[in-house]
């Protein structure tokens, strides 16, 4: 069963993967990474915004899916 808090941070990924420079973004997919592990059966809306192609944290300030990433971790 996948909680809510996965959820939460799955749309707040969605969103940001509308952002140019976060579609790709190690940080991103790095975020879906993780989800895909903690909720295996996410895995089908995962694979709707996962991509082949990363590039490295460009060091936005602030950094959304960071920011989601934080708000997740921490909500444990």
């Amino acid at each position: 069963m996948t909680d809510e808090r996965a959820i939460i941070f799955f749309d707040l990924l969605d969103e940001n993967h509308t952002v140019a420079k976060c579609t790709e973004c190690e940080c991103l997919q790095g975020g879906l990474a993780q989800l895909k592990v903690d909720y295996p059966e996410l895995t089908d809306k995962i694979a709707k915004i996962a991509t082949t192609k990363f590039h490295k944290q460009p060091g936005c300030k602030p950094c959304p899916p960071g920011n989601a990433w934080t708000k997740y971790s921490l909500s444990e």
